[in-house]
């Protein structure tokens, strides 16, 4: 009888811990979307930084067509930082947000593409 007791105590463990792994966050939400410029061009490479509180929270460069994807951010208000570098020594525009759900945000930000790929 101890012996089934401590498999059922096992087994119910087990189920917990899986349950507890396998939920998704709901808290957390994904952003994603495109970046241009004003003359409606996408832009590549440019680094999108997510800050709160003077602080990196999130970041991520634009694809090749211009598109860009966060996951796992908290809601809250954030300060999103466009740059050439993923720091804020070539910062090329700014926006204000708050997130409070999944949320796809295009940006037209003031940059003029250089020549050619970079």
């Amino acid at each position: 009888m101890k012996k089934i007791a401590v498999i059922m105590c096992s087994l119910f463990l087990s189920l917990f811990i899986i349950n507890s792994f396998s939920q998704p966050n709901e808290n957390k939400h994904t952003i994603n979307g495109t970046i241009t410029n004003l003359n409606n061009q996408v832009l590549n490479s440019i680094w999108v930084l997510f800050y709160t509180n003077n602080t990196i929270v999130n970041k991520t460069a634009t694809s090749d067509d211009g598109q860009y994807l966060i996951e796992e951010v908290n809601p809250g208000n954030y300060k999103i930082y466009f740059t050439r570098y993923v720091d804020l020594t070539s910062v090329i525009d700014s926006a204000e947000i708050t997130i409070t759900k999944d949320t796809a945000l295009n940006f037209k930000i003031n940059y003029e593409k250089p020549k050619g790929k970079f």
